[in-house]
């Protein structure tokens, strides 16, 4: 929590100080709708990296079809890149990139880099493939960060945080042989992944999505998901950390309402915490729990698995079954 208001109390400096810069508004005049057109723009020109950026509400969809670089952007329009663009659309920032309108569409990449700011999204990020890189990344409770049916995957780095209250969803995948439409998340050693929301892999006819986490301390108390295999064995949930605590639910529940249609969950960590209260906790069809410390306490709930459950520690490690525990057979 202290690191969270650590960073909103910096991203409300940055924003002082980025009054300072120049400030170049989207008015959608030029008739065309394209970025580059400096006749859509107030200032009669394109922006720059020196620039920040505002899209108003109400005004004509701005279209990308290529990378753009800006100081800051804060989009309350409409963001849409080019369909066929080369390589896909991109946004680099220099600060901070703030939605609360729609990014992307149906068609093509769309990538958003922070280098060295804050992404905050409380509208919707869409496209093929979803790419966002930033020291910290905020999906508010309204947030949408999700792929299209057959698309490529959402990948998210923060050097620092991830913070999801809203919604990280792929979408359908397209059959084998082609890639799951999976999630892949990732921060640096130090970072944190704080999950109150929904993260879910894409579901797919057997080709069921993956949902992979990489950080080093997660905080579940939400929703973490495969996608469903329809009626293949779901997509497998990957978390590694230094820490895991779970108090929500961390695996797969079949759409197809068999277990035996049930993903793998492997989580693998230094410390292991699961207190819970009702629920499904953990889910898998091969459940593997790896740790130096596995503290498995006052579950009420169910740790759910159809084919094998499997607690692995390093040789100094312990686990720990101690509280009040219901049973499910």
């Amino acid at each position: 929590m202290l690191r969270v208001l650590v960073c909103v109390s910096f991203l409300l400096l940055l924003a002082g100080l980025a009054s300072a810069q120049p400030t170049v508004t989207w008015t959608g005049d030029g008739g065309d709708n394209i970025w580059n057109n400096p006749a859509n723009w107030d200032a009669g020109r394109v922006p720059t990296e020196a620039d920040n950026v505002y899209i108003p509400a109400g005004t004509p969809e701005c279209v990308i079809s290529t990378g753009v670089h800006v100081n800051n952007l804060t989009n309350d329009g409409t963001i849409a890149s080019q369909p066929g663009a080369p390589g896909g659309t991109y946004i680099t920032a220099h600060e901070n990139i703030l939605n609360y309108g729609t990014m992307g569409n149906s068609q093509g990449a769309f990538q958003l880099w922070s280098e060295s700011g804050t992404v905050v999204n409380n509208g919707v990020i869409q496209g093929d493939r979803v790419g966002i890189s930033a020291g910290y990344l905020f999906n508010e409770s309204d947030g949408t960060i999700e792929t299209n049916a057959g698309g490529q995957g959402i990948h998210i780095y923060a050097a620092d945080v991830v913070s999801n209250q809203g919604l990280v969803h792929a979408g359908l995948s397209a059959p084998r042989p082609s890639p799951a439409n999976g999630v892949a998340v990732v921060t640096g050693s130090e970072g944190s992944v704080i999950n109150s929301g929904y993260m879910r892999g894409g579901d797919g006819v057997g080709n069921g999505g993956y949902l992979s986490v990489w950080t080093g301390t997660l905080n579940n108390s939400g929703t973490m998901k495969p996608g469903d295999g329809l009626p293949e064995p779901d997509g497998e949930v990957t978390i590694v950390a230094q820490k895991i605590n779970n108090t929500g639910a961390i695996g797969g529940t079949s759409g197809m309402g068999d277990r035996q249609m049930l993903g793998n969950t492997t989580l693998v960590a230094d410390t292991i915490i699961l207190p819970a209260d009702s629920g499904i906790v953990i889910d898998g069809n091969e459940l593997r729990i790896m740790g130096r410390a596995i503290t498995i306490s006052y579950i009420t709930g169910w740790i759910f698995f159809e084919g094998s459950l499997d607690f692995y520690t390093t040789a100094d490690g312990w686990i720990d079954f101690s509280g009040t525990h219901a049973y499910a057979s």
